[in-house]
């Protein structure tokens, strides 16, 4: 694989786990604002 390829994957498999990361960082604020009201 041509370092261009390996850098863009790497750029792409970053940016996915981070989106994750976020997604659940979010929910669990959300989960925890809703058991706080409660």
């Amino acid at each position: 694989m041509p370092p261009v390829q390996i850098s863009v994957c790497l750029l792409l498999g970053s940016s996915s786990s981070w989106l994750l990361f976020m997604s659940v960082l979010s929910f669990c604020s959300q989960h925890i604002s809703q058991v706080r009201h409660t």
